[in-house]
């Protein structure tokens, strides 16, 4: 049981960011399959990217940019997770959603 509920509190509302799923984003792959670029350096979980940004460095020295055709700056997250490169995910991109919740007893 909640004790500030019991105690006669009165719940408030908050508004945090939630992470909606967008789409996965694979490594740049060669002729055979192969990877062919590493995760940029400025690349890391829930910093916003937008199109245009770098993404992959190319094992010969290129750089590969964003491309997502979503209107907005999205999120990444799971970025060079060891557990997703089997699955063919560099990283997976999020947008940003704000999401009301109900607050007992505390800061809102």
């Amino acid at each position: 049981r909640n004790v500030a509920l019991e105690a006669g509190a009165a719940p408030t509302t908050a508004r945090l960011d939630a992470y909606r799923r967008v789409l996965s984003v694979d490594f740049p792959r060669s002729g055979e399959g192969e990877v062919a670029a590493l995760i940029a350096p400025g690349v890391r979980d829930f910093k916003p990217i937008a199109r245009g940004t770098p993404t992959f460095v190319g094992f010969d020295g290129s750089t590969v940019l964003e491309t997502h055709d979503e209107p907005r700056d999205l999120v990444p997250f799971f970025v060079n997770e060891a557990a997703y490169w089997e699955k063919g995910v560099a990283y997976v991109l999020a947008e940003t959603v704000g999401v009301e919740v109900e607050v007992v007893g505390g800061k809102a």
